[in-house]
């Protein structure tokens, strides 16, 4: 006769679930914030602000501020 176990209701797998989810919570809000300085950082660029003002208030490298504005001039 086989033994089965049901490994969902073992609580060493519901706690590395719960881990897991956690990271996946704290990745999504992290890519959130930088998808919400990109957008910023866009924004500012079109208004025709200072790329050393944009870094500073965005508290981002200039290096960064002129990859986003490199990107953009692509488009």
């Amino acid at each position: 006769m086989p033994i089965t176990y049901d490994i969902t209701k073992d609580s060493f797998y519901l706690r590395g679930q719960a881990k897991g989810l956690e990271q996946g919570i704290e990745q999504g809000i992290e890519r959130g914030r930088e998808e919400k300085i990109i957008a910023m950082i866009r924004n500012m660029l079109e208004k025709g602000s200072d790329i050393k003002f944009i870094a500073e208030v965005a508290e981002v490298t200039q290096k960064y501020v002129r990859q986003i504005q490199k990107e953009m001039d692509k488009k």
